[in-house]
């Protein structure tokens, strides 16, 4: 579950993301999460979001490279099945996540229940503004979608002659 609400930042439009994610420790892939991880991180309230933010940064360049290179492969192949039918093509022509990573404003480890304590979930407040840059290249089919009312062609036209 993820909620985007508005928050202020000072410029007063960045989007926030509250992601609660819930783990596991019992589970192998708890366990292994928990080796894998410092000890800090599944205590990180005590620590706070600063340092978080700080491991995000430091990972940004490798986060974003392996979404890019997620939505390249998935999102073609999502645009094609959905492709509208006055449409000949339609193309993921740039897909960059940019070089601004999210900050992490805030982090709560609560326990999921009382009677399991190795199950945690982490309440986690994010912040981006992002430089994200997406290019869609769309070819219409000439036949079935005028480009331009017969009107319009005609003011141009019309505007041509006169130069």
């Amino acid at each position: 579950m993820s909620t985007l609400h508005n928050s202020s930042n000072g410029s007063g439009n960045s989007p926030s993301l509250s992601v609660p994610v819930s783990v596991d420790l019992t589970t192998p892939a708890g366990a292994a999460l928990a080796e894998a991880l410092p000890v800090a991180f599944l205590w990180v309230a005590q620590a706070g979001a600063l340092w978080v933010s700080q491991l995000m940064l430091q990972l940004w360049p490798y986060i974003a490279r392996a979404v890019e290179e997620a939505v390249k492969a998935k999102v073609p192949k999502a645009l094609e099945a959905r492709r509208p039918s006055w449409m000949e093509a339609i193309n993921l022509k740039t897909f960059s996540m940019g070089s601004h990573p999210p900050i992490v404003r805030s982090v709560h480890v609560q326990p999921v229940s009382a009677e399991n304590l190795n199950k945690v979930r982490l309440v986690v407040g994010v912040e981006w503004s992002s430089s994200l840059d997406v290019q869609l290249e769309i070819k219409p089919l000439p036949a079935k979608l005028p480009l331009l009312p017969e009107a319009l062609n005609q003011a141009v036209k019309d505007l041509a002659a006169t130069q």
